[in-house]
């Protein structure tokens, strides 16, 4: 019987190369993974050891052109697989949180069957998170800013005290008393924001020296709509000179005061068609007082006739008798003839006559001044007092 020839020996067989797995990295927009078609076998050849991949140090077959783990290209068939360093940017990204669940929001890190160059763009590996630079220290507010100048302005020396009268007749509120104190409805030093007869800068009190001369304060009036009025009184002397076009105060009435000029005060009686004029008999005129009203109109007129008119609430030649803040007999206009001089008196009245200042007047410690309808006293230390 023959001898049964030796069976052929198998064909080498060639392992199919794997499909390996790919990174993703994030992508705004959904992007379907590219999938390459899969490589042609190469001829029949002798199985060879276990290549290493030099990316990933995966392990594949000795006949496989790629790693089955990340698709890196392992050079000709039959070369041994040599561990080499991996460049930083062929580190493999790792898949993020949640890729599994939704692999259509994400997209390969490299196509499969193509090799990751070395030269790959560093940006390509996410960097390590740099240290921020420290942050700026917040802009001060201006609540600080404020703060720092009423600090700054405590140091400054102080010569005494305004204070505020309130309507019973009891001291209010009190601010200091520096080289300049400004006072307005939204301006300076003291601002009351509720009295729709001040002015923004109504009033400035400020401290004046000269050499050779004690110093001395000034009220001046800062240009304001309704001007400043000081109260009668002063020394002991509750008078003062009374000007033509000069405003004085009493109770509420606000009365503005006009000398009579010569032509007006030598008119003789009126005819008509040679007839004298029928009417209430004349008498001599040395000046009027008009009430200046709210709607900057004159209303009432009255004139000054004798050489003393008596203004009051009940008794008197000009009475306002509805005018509960008018003493019973309150001022008295006072005529000099010969020098042709006019004085305003005060006759002891409760709530006092003010006469408006012209631009400014020196002021002294206890005076009374009026703006708007704010009443303040001033209050001069003994060391600063002229």
């Amino acid at each position: 019987m023959p001898p049964t020839p030796p069976a052929a020996p198998p064909a080498a067989v060639v392992a199919a190369p794997q499909l390996a797995s790919t990174a993703y990295v994030a992508e705004p927009s959904p992007v379907a993974p590219v999938v390459l078609p899969a490589p042609v076998p190469a001829p029949a050849a002798s199985v060879t050891s276990a290549r290493v991949c030099p990316r990933c140090r995966g392990t594949s077959d000795g006949a496989a052109q790629f790693c089955r783990f990340c698709g890196a290209a392992l050079g000709p068939p039959g070369a041994p697989g040599k561990p080499t360093p991996t460049p930083a940017a062929s580190v493999p990204l790792a898949a993020p949180p949640g890729a599994e669940q939704a692999p259509a929001l994400w997209r390969p890190a490299v196509p499969v069957g193509f090799p990751v160059p070395a030269s790959a763009p560093p940006a390509a590996v996410p960097a390590a998170a740099s240290p921020l630079p420290p942050a700026a220290p917040p802009a001060q507010p201006a609540a600080v800013d404020a703060r720092q100048t009423a600090a700054q302005a405590a140091t400054l020396p102080t010569y005494g005290r305004i204070v505020l009268i309130t309507k019973e007749g009891a001291e209010g509120a009190s601010y200091p008393v520096r080289e300049n104190v400004d006072i307005g409805r939204a301006e300076g030093e003291v601002v009351i924001a509720d009295d729709r007869y001040l002015s923004p800068r109504h009033a400035r009190l400020t401290r004046r020296s000269e050499v050779g001369k004690a110093a001395e304060f000034v009220l001046v009036d800062l240009a304001s709509t309704n001007g400043v009025y000081l109260r009668l009184g002063r020394d002991g002397v509750a008078q003062a000179p009374l000007e033509d076009q000069d405003l004085f105060l009493v109770g509420q009435q606000v009365l503005k005061f006009d000398v009579v000029r010569d032509a007006e005060e030598g008119l003789a009686p009126a005819t008509q068609h040679g007839t004298l004029l029928f009417g209430t008999p004349s008498g001599p005129r040395y000046a009027r007082l008009s009430q200046r009203t709210v709607e900057g109109i004159a209303r009432d007129v009255f004139h000054v006739q004798k050489p003393e008119t008596v203004i009051g609430r009940e008794s008197g030649d000009i009475v306002f008798t509805d005018d509960p803040f008018l003493s019973r007999r309150h001022a008295v206009i006072k005529f000099d003839p010969a020098a042709r001089r006019f004085l305003l008196a005060d006759l002891g009245s409760s709530n006092g006559t003010f006469v408006q200042i012209r631009g400014q007047v020196t002021i002294r410690s206890g005076d009374q001044f009026r703006i708007g309808q704010q009443l303040f006293r001033v209050d001069l230390s003994s060391a600063s007092a002229p």
